[in-house]
């Protein structure tokens, strides 16, 4: 998976949160940006990324500083997205030729 949009993401997140003070909010920005440190070494499931967007946009809408975080995230969330689709046909394609071969 390409990784300059997550790249650019994450450090868009970092600027953010190293420059300013969001109390209790500060723990959801942080895993937010675990989470999205974590897409590097493994595909998430549609439900993880699911959770990703909500925070993203809970995020986006409550704090200004967070007005262009959909710019970064939304790239990021569509090719992730798409490989979680891909990924899923491929096993049912798999799962499908071994059902032909059995019979």
């Amino acid at each position: 998976m390409e990784f300059e949009d997550l790249k650019k993401l994450l450090n868009f997140l970092k600027n953010v949160q190293n420059n300013n003070y969001f109390g209790n909010d500060t723990q959801i920005i942080q895993y937010f940006y675990d989470q999205l440190e974590k897409i590097k070494n493994e595909l998430p499931t549609s439900n993880e990324l699911d959770k990703l967007q909500n925070i993203e946009r809970n995020l986006e809408t409550t704090y200004d500083e967070f007005n262009e975080l959909s710019y970064y995230f939304t790239p990021v969330y569509i090719k992730i997205k798409n490989k979680i689709h891909e990924e899923n046909v491929r096993k049912i394609r798999e799962n499908n030729k071994k059902k032909r071969s059995i019979n």
